[in-house]
């Protein structure tokens, strides 16, 4: 099996012998693609992440052989803070899809993710980067068929925001009305704006963050994400 010019994002490399390395692709027709790429001095410059990339590669197992890559456009440049975001969208992307699994909406979810990235040149973590990022999980499970419900509670009950009421939050099972309130529950009106994109003040920037952190536990497991540890 032969695939030529497939459209990709380089996600993660690690080294496999002294001229090879194992490559993890985000493609746009084959989902993420893990390959041997052999390093050269005239090919390795063409292997950068955040870099839209044209790649051919052949081979039926799950370890597919890169024959070709080259630039497809030129490199989106991350700074500061919107490197660590950047990186983040790897390794949770990483952690999130299954091998050879494709949903192009994932791709271009990426693709708009990375040059809202770029536009940033804030050097600390900015509201407008932890938008971008919750956006971007919101869009993920969404996808992935892990959407949260922010219409109606476990219970089918409509949430809505003038009834004032307090939720939990349950992975798997949605939002629980309790009358125990703590630092972890939802107020209505928060999911409701969580659910209309209405992320510009911190408040809400905050429920979301920790909303999805919940959703998406199950996707990444326990290990702790190493890109976290970047922004402290």
């Amino acid at each position: 099996m032969s695939v030529e010019e497939q459209a990709a994002y380089l996600l993660h490399s690690r080294k496999y012998t002294d001229t090879r390395i194992i490559v993890e692709l985000l493609t746009q027709e084959y989902g993420r693609v893990s390959a041997v790429f052999r390093k050269s001095k005239k090919n390795v410059a063409n292997l950068q992440a955040f870099t839209p990339l044209l790649v051919n590669w052949r081979g039926k197992a799950s370890l597919k052989t890169i024959t070709h890559i080259e630039p497809q456009d030129k490199l989106i440049v991350l700074n500061g803070t919107a490197l660590y975001c950047g990186f983040y969208l790897n390794e949770i992307l990483m952690r999130c899809l299954p091998q050879e699994d494709a949903v192009e909406a994932i791709f271009h979810l990426y693709k708009k993710t990375l040059s809202k990235l770029g536009e940033n040149r804030a050097p600390k973590i900015s509201m407008t980067l932890e938008r971008e990022l919750r956006l971007f999980e919101l869009t993920l499970l969404e996808t992935l068929g892990f959407g949260i419900n922010f219409y109606q509670d476990a219970d089918e009950q409509t949430i809505d925001k003038a009834n004032n009421y307090y939720y939990h939050f349950q992975e798997s099972i949605g939002f629980i009305k309790t009358e125990n309130i703590t630092a972890k529950s939802f107020p209505s009106e928060v999911i409701i704006a969580i659910r209309e994109g209405d992320l510009h003040d911190r408040t809400n920037l905050n429920y979301a963050k920790n909303l999805c952190r919940i959703a998406l536990k199950s996707l990444l497991g326990d290990k702790p994400l190493k890109s976290r540890e970047l922004f402290r």
